[in-house]
């Protein structure tokens, strides 16, 4: 499954875990990244980011395999 969207809300970091939330449309996704995708999320991810993700689904959440970050522009949900 691949969604784009825009990163909305809090980023959760735990342990070796990255939870957060892609806004596609007026759909939420909830994704989630461990591991390498975590550390790299962790670095660049911030609210309002677009960001394509590409996972697999478990347990209602998107678990991220990929995921490439707009680091250039932060859209403001405001």
């Amino acid at each position: 499954m691949i969604i784009c969207g825009r990163v909305e809300g809090k980023i959760i970091v735990a342990d070796n875990t990255v939870m957060y939330n892609v806004l596609q449309g007026q759909e939420k996704h909830h994704v989630r990244s461990v591991g390498r995708q975590a550390v790299k999320d962790v670095i660049f991810l911030r609210e309002g980011q677009s960001i394509e993700v590409q996972g697999s689904t478990e347990d209602k959440m998107l678990l991220a395999q990929e995921s490439k970050i707009d680091i250039r522009r932060i859209k403001s949900g405001k």
